[in-house]
């Protein structure tokens, strides 16, 4: 079973319906998303900076993110920062804050893949970790 990291902007598609600028349905492809990760019983990584990320953009509080994902039956972990993490490396890298902490936690927490929308976003980090698009997991 693999730990999936979830970028905020995933859910953020998911629960506010969104369509892509080319009329692309973000929130079907996360929706896909949601329902193999539960086939596969896969654990998605809940981060502080994810639940920061969708509460600034949907005003949701962490109670209800996190009941989303129960009520999807989707096995998540919420993983709290409490140590500092080295971001010296993802950051030479051409990776830039806020995403070298998205990547500095995945790799932390032995992540097997980031899903984002912003792939372009995670380029620089495949040295350490894959990050993919919904739609290709």
């Amino acid at each position: 079973m693999a730990r999936i990291y979830l970028d905020a902007n995933v859910f953020i598609s998911y629960v506010k319906q969104e369509m892509g600028w080319d009329i692309r349905g973000l929130f079907i492809e996360a929706k896909e998303f949601l329902i193999r990760v539960k086939e596969k019983k896969d654990t998605i990584i809940l981060s502080d900076l994810f639940f920061y990320e969708v509460r600034k953009k949907t005003r949701m509080e962490i109670e209800s993110i996190i009941g989303v994902f129960q009520s999807l039956g989707i096995e998540h972990e919420v993983v709290e920062l409490s140590a500092k993490l080295n971001l010296t490396e993802y950051e030479r890298a051409g990776i830039h804050y806020p995403d070298s902490l998205h990547v500095g936690i995945a790799v932390w927490k032995k992540c097997d893949i980031i899903v984002t929308f912003n792939i372009n976003d995670f380029l620089s980090a495949a040295k350490w970790i894959k990050a993919i698009q919904p739609s290709y997991y």
